[in-house]
């Protein structure tokens, strides 16, 4: 629908939305494309693609950026990153899923990425012994390009987990494009290495 609420009033236009929310979420799972400048739909949208000059230059799924800078709030080491920083590190983030019991790290391995708890708990074992218990918005593994060092502990999933993952690519993007968080990423290896 090529701007389906642009000349309508906010009541006539919340109708429209709703009965294609109804057709999205009925029997018949369509899919709806909406092309708008319409600001009152953003918080309506799975999915936010904006292009310029005829090219995608951000494509986000807007509740799942909110969850994601949500843990990413939580961790100590993003402590006073701007939103913006937040949200440049939630755009790189992949989600993955993990069943109870999968171990998703393991001690001694060489890691390619780092990964945040979005929603579920896991265990961190070092030596076969649990040693801490991972929640929402804590983090775990190491990319060993990065640190130069192994993985620390084993990580095995308690129950079902979303993980948000970002990777050596994702890093490196990020730091060239933000100085905030290569400053902070450089103090934190630094700090490490002492």
């Amino acid at each position: 629908a090529d701007e389906p609420t642009a000349a309508l009033d906010a009541a006539s236009g919340e109708t429209v939305m709703g009965l294609l929310h109804r057709m999205a979420e009925g029997p018949t799972r369509s899919t709806i494309l909406i092309v708008t400048h319409d600001q009152r739909l953003i918080d309506r949208a799975d999915r936010i693609v904006n292009m310029v000059g005829g090219h995608i230059v951000s494509n986000v799924c807007p509740k799942l950026m909110v969850r994601i800078v949500a843990a990413l709030k939580m961790l100590k080491n993003l402590e006073g990153l701007s939103e913006m920083t937040l949200t440049r590190i939630a755009q790189r983030m992949e989600v993955e899923w993990r069943k109870a019991g999968e171990v998703i790290v393991r001690e001694g391995q060489e890691g390619d990425r780092f990964y945040v708890i979005g929603m579920g708990v896991a265990e961190a074992l070092k030596g076969g012994q649990v040693v801490r218990t991972l929640t929402v918005g804590t983090s775990f593994g190491t990319v060993t390009q990065l640190t130069h060092r192994p993985i620390e502990e084993t990580v095995r999933a308690r129950t079902d987990l979303e993980l948000y993952t970002f990777d050596k690519s994702d890093f490196d993007y990020v730091m060239a494009t933000d100085a905030s968080f290569d400053q902070r990423i450089r103090h934190l290896l630094i700090a490490r290495q002492a």
